[in-house]
């Protein structure tokens, strides 16, 4: 990927007037002593802030200080790297004695993929530099490999028109499948929560997913969800029973309790799964409702 540009910290931050040679020698001396970056010795003794070096680093190389924010020398995200592993990575890096310090990448694209990758849910700031860093020193082909494949799922995957499940045909293959109860119907609130309850391999029926749950606080109301897809669906006189499996929260509950009454006239039994203890559990440590509703559903031991 080409030499990453490389500059002295200490000589660059003397040419813009930032620190004196008098403040960089107490700090190579405490640097010395201690063992840690100059950077940092320097923002700890107050000589520079971290902006002060980022933004000197961005005019020595003509480099937009946007491109180093995610590096400022206050934070662990600065690394330092052999000077070999910072070329892969198209770095921007500081040379001093001891190694080679990473501070920022000079493609302005590299940025925009840690945008991008903190967009998913679950990944920070720091995850989405781990991602973007491993993508970098992985291979050419399985990177095109991976992005072919994430543009292929957007292009051919779509949702059932029947249950709302994810497909790539206009049904989905639990729809298709003739071995299903079509007399059961199991409700849940996203596609994910179907794998879940595949897993078990328990439940022969089909599904609905809702596409959500209701939360007034959220501005999601009962007009935003396929319940009248669901209507339909049971409207039709084959469906004897309903199983509400939406999440056990706050949300979940006031989406069960509103289908239920909505079902209740059309005279189809209505169900919720179980909760309670878990197994593998511990008394002690459940909570009051989850301890209550363990008691509520206790069941006859056969012997």
């Amino acid at each position: 990927m080409g030499r990453p540009e490389k500059i002295r910290l200490g000589d660059t931050l003397i040419a813009q007037k930032i620190i004196s040679q008098e403040q960089l020698k107490i700090a190579l001396e405490l640097q010395k002593k201690s063992g840690r970056r100059l950077g940092r010795v320097l923002i700890e003794q107050g000589f520079a802030s971290d902006e002060q070096i980022c933004e000197a680093i961005s005019r020595q190389l003509n480099v937009p200080y946007v491109n180093l924010k995610f590096y400022n020398f206050n934070n662990d995200l600065v690394r330092r790297l052999p000077e070999a592993q910072a070329r892969r990575f198209r770095a921007i890096v500081l040379e001093d004695k001891r190694s080679t310090c990473l501070v920022g990448m000079a493609d302005p694209t590299d940025l925009f993929a840690f945008d991008e990758l903190g967009r998913l849910p679950g990944v920070g700031p720091k995850s989405a530099q781990r991602i973007a860093f491993y993508l970098l020193a992985a291979d050419a082909t399985d990177v095109r490999r991976l992005a072919s494949v994430l543009v292929e799922v957007t292009e051919k995957v779509r949702f059932c028109r029947v249950c709302g499940n994810v497909a790539e045909e206009e049904e989905c293959r639990i729809c298709r499948d003739p071995r299903r109860d079509r007399s059961i119907i199991c409700v849940v609130e996203e596609p994910k929560d179907i794998a879940a309850i595949e897993k078990i391999r328990e439940f022969r029926g089909r599904y609905h997913v809702l596409g959500g749950a209701i939360s007034p606080i959220d501005g999601v109301g009962p007009e935003d969800l396929r319940i009248k897809e669901l209507m339909t669906r049971v409207a039709d006189g084959t469906i004897t029973e309903l199983i509400l499996a939406t999440d056990p929260n706050l949300e979940g509950e006031a989406t069960a309790t509103y289908l239920a009454r909505l079902v209740k006239p059309l005279g189809i039994r209505v169900t919720r799964p179980a909760s309670g203890l878990p197994v593998g559990g511990e008394l002690e440590y459940a909570d009051e409702v989850t301890l209550g509703r363990a008691f509520e559903g206790r069941r006859l031991i056969d012997v």
